[in-house]
């Protein structure tokens, strides 16, 4: 999400929540460290899939981040990650506030692919992939979420290929009932995540995995006595 930063994933171990919290505590009265420091949280609920508290943030925050640092590359993550975060409650509670505010993001985000902008194309797909999931238009997300993973991947940005690979695997588990390719696409999320680094995020989609497998059944062999 915040392209090639080498520096980026211990930001997002799973314990850095608490921190962020703290530094917003005391710092918040700074409207630029304010809009800083509650787009890194964005984007960390985007990443740990904590998606109603990034939505109400995203809502609260709206573009701060982008009037108080015009022309920052980190306006594109935090755009997208509002994005995210808002169709992800829009698909899981059918609000319309939340559907509202997820169009206006990612309307943003159009604007700047049309005006030219290489690094936002991954964006687009994947925001557009949820946006058809949103609607049903279930064949149409899928080739979106496909195609997100494929530009994501060739363009270097591995955190982002990881991302759509979990949320593609969410999608096929929820909307196509279909936990084996699903498992795939999780495994592969897995990959990619520890090779950006966040190794704690790697431990908790294991946990989901760990779920997903069904125990063997016991084979009984036919009495021949």
């Amino acid at each position: 999400m915040d392209g090639g930063d080498a520096a980026i994933p211990s930001f997002y171990d799973l314990d850095s929540i608490t921190g962020m919290e703290e530094l917003l505590r005391r710092h918040g009265h700074n409207p630029q460290i304010k809009a800083y420091i509650q787009s890194k949280m964005c984007r960390y609920y985007a990443i740990v899939g904590d998606f109603e508290k990034g939505a109400n943030l995203a809502i609260e925050m709206g573009d701060a981040l982008s009037k108080r640092f015009p022309g920052a590359y980190i306006i594109m993550p935090d755009t997208f990650a509002r994005g995210l975060c808002l169709y992800a409650m829009a698909r899981r509670t059918n609000k319309a506030m939340y559907k509202k505010h997820a169009q206006k993001a990612h309307k943003v985000i159009g604007k700047w692919l049309k005006a030219g902008n290489p690094n936002v194309g991954h964006y687009e797909k994947l925001l557009k992939a949820e946006a058809a999931a949103l609607c049903g238009s279930l064949d149409i997300a899928e080739g979106w979420y496909q195609s997100s993973i494929i530009l994501a991947s060739r363009s270097g940005f591995v955190n982002d290929a990881a991302l759509a690979n979990e949320r593609y695997g969410e999608f096929l588990l929820q909307n196509r009932n279909n936990q084996s390719e699903a498992v795939f696409k999780f495994e592969e999320a897995c990959k990619l995540y520890a090779e950006w680094g966040a190794n704690r995020k790697v431990v908790e989609l294991r946990k989901k995995l760990d779920s997903l497998w069904e125990p063997p059944t016991a084979i009984v062999l036919p009495d021949t006595s």
